[in-house]
């Protein structure tokens, strides 16, 4: 058998048929939705603690989440971020 670990780790995730419950909730939200684009903006880019300050913390997302409807925790949030989630597989 033979591995290729270098080729696996360099592979970005293809996006998937299926959907995670935070993909679910933001294509859920209408587009025309006033702000709908900079809270999916929000949700997908990695907060950058020492660099940007357009960016916000998992933590702080799921609680904006959490205050639109959707109860989750940071740990959905980063594995979405981190193309982990449902979408990638």
């Amino acid at each position: 058998m033979s591995l290729d670990i270098l080729a696996a780790l360099e592979a970005t995730p293809a996006r998937g048929a299926g959907r995670c419950g935070i993909a679910t909730f933001l294509n859920g939200i209408p587009a025309e939705t006033p702000g709908r684009d900079e809270l999916v903006r929000l949700v997908e880019t990695p907060h950058d603690r020492g660099g940007r300050a357009d960016t916000r913390s998992g933590q702080s997302m799921a609680v904006v989440l959490t205050q639109l409807g959707y109860e989750t925790t940071q740990n959905p949030i980063l594995d979405h971020r981190n193309k982990a989630c449902r979408c990638y597989r």
